[in-house]
């Protein structure tokens, strides 16, 4: 296999490691043995570039996969090609590229110093850092400046190898984070089963077995060492933990929700729906996913009429009330994407939502002239005669601004309707532009009121 094409292979798998947008979670991969195909000493073509750098970004980005032991051995084996080389006898192109590695590596660590300071778990994730990542970080250090210096850096390498050991660095890093009380089940507790917090756990763990097992590969090489390191095993069962953590968030994240929510609004005061609406937003991007997504509806006591909900048999589980959030109340609504229903439900509102305004808005003109229509009776209609839907939430105000909604349109539909009365109002004050009618010495006031209609699906 050619220098350059290693060359080209690691770069490729730094610099996507890079790109990966933390809030993407992708199917499992296909391993590039199974996608690629190329001959021992062949120049890469532009398809082949880009096969591999597709490939390549898929297993970095998705949360479930990892790099395959052929494709980390091919890394370490350019590595390996660096430590055995005189840097200063190599061309300035290979240079270049040795620049951009090291670049890369640099440039990987900072995006990976976020995700362990955003952690708060501190008890769980400090034992790990001391354990297991402090490790992979020393052992990276180690590895650049085998790419960076060659030959001049293989005896420093050689002397840590025997020091430190490398042989049990994987293994135990697995042995550690499958425990019952692992480090990650502990951090995602901690963090309230945020999906956030729940990719920051797999990117260190990720990169920590990553770097041990180039580390382990090439210290094999560098001594002469030919112990079984067991890696394949390892490294699988690293992925079956990245599985059950991926499980855990799903499972427990409307709960860890709530707890999350409990925790912030106690004892809070706002003093304005849209200061509410920012720091409740903000944390509800924290549990957005491709799965699984949120949405919002924020009311001033203040500014409400009225307001009720209706949920379908079975979604009760995914619905959080808060009654008493200051002078608000909040209601969240948790969708899963990937259903059938999901879809079922968006299309249909998308045909007849027009019809279904007309429909709410029209025989109500009639029957309630002298009040705003009942919040509970809209929605019960609703989720009574058109298809079953999942959760109604109908709230009255006198102002379109007096309601906040949040929500992606894939797992939800809003909408409002007026609606025009004559409210009575008491001592009232009569002028000539007021068009007031007195019946009984009440007066009657034109009044309009906005019906907010939120359908989750």
């Amino acid at each position: 296999m050619s220098i350059q094409y290693k060359m080209n292979l690691f770069l490729l798998f730094i610099f996507s490691s890079v790109w990966a947008d933390q809030h993407v979670l992708q199917d499992k991969a296909t391993s590039p043995a199974q996608t690629l195909t190329y001959g021992k000493d062949v120049i890469l073509t532009d398809d082949q570039y880009q096969d591999i750098m597709k490939t390549l970004k898929t297993v970095a980005e998705g949360v479930e996969t990892f790099l395959p032991i052929p494709v980390i051995t091919e890394i370490a084996g350019m590595i390996a090609f660096c430590a055995e080389t005189q840097i200063e006898d190599v061309s300035d192109k290979l240079k270049k590229v040795e620049k951009l590695i090291t670049d890369g590596f640099t440039s990987m660590e900072r995006s990976l110093a976020n995700a362990v300071k955003t952690l708060r778990c501190d008890i769980a994730h400090t034992a790990y850092v001391d354990k297991h990542h402090d490790r992979a970080v020393e052992a990276e250090m180690l590895l650049i400046n085998l790419v960076k210096l060659g030959k001049k850096a293989l005896a420093e390498f050689k002397m840590e190898c025997n020091a430190k050991g490398y042989v049990s660095d994987v293994r135990l890093l697995f042995t550690k984070v499958s425990k019952e009380n692992n480090f990650g089940i502990m951090c995602l507790a901690d963090e309230n089963f945020s999906y956030t917090a729940m990719l920051n756990i797999i990117r260190i763990i990720k990169f920590d077995a990553f770097i041990l097992s180039l580390n382990a590969l090439n210290c094999q090489k560098a001594l002469n060492g030919t112990i079984d390191l067991d890696l394949e095993s390892s490294l699988l069962g690293i992925q079956h933990v990245f599985a059950q953590l991926i499980d855990a968030q799903t499972t427990r994240a409307l709960p860890g929700l709530n707890n999350a929510l409990l925790t912030y609004f106690h004892g809070q005061q706002f003093n304005s729906t849209v200061n509410l609406a920012t720091q409740l937003v903000a944390m509800l991007n924290d549990y957005n996913n491709s799965r699984i997504d949120y949405m919002t509806g924020i009311v001033s006591k203040k500014a409400r009429i009225d307001e009720a909900t209706v949920i379908a048999p079975g979604y009760d589980r995914q619905v959080l009330e808060f009654k008493e959030v200051g002078e608000h109340s909040v209601s969240v609504y948790a969708a899963n994407l990937t259903t059938e229903s999901t879809r079922l439900h968006r299309q249909w509102l998308m045909e007849h939502q027009e019809m279904l305004k007309k429909a709410l808005a029209m025989p109500r003109m009639t029957k309630y002239r002298e009040m705003c229509p009942p919040a509970a009776e809209i929605a019960e209609e609703l989720n009574r005669n058109y298809t079953m839907m999942p959760y109604v939430h109908v709230v009255t105000t006198p102002k379109t601004s007096d309601f906040f909604h949040y929500g992606d349109e894939r797992i939800c539909g809003y909408f409002t309707f007026n609606h025009s009365y004559k409210d009575y109002i008491l001592n009232a004050k009569r002028t000539m532009t007021d068009h007031i009618r007195f019946r009984n010495g009440i007066t009657r006031v034109p009044t309009k009121c906005v019906v907010h209609v939120v359908i989750g699906f």
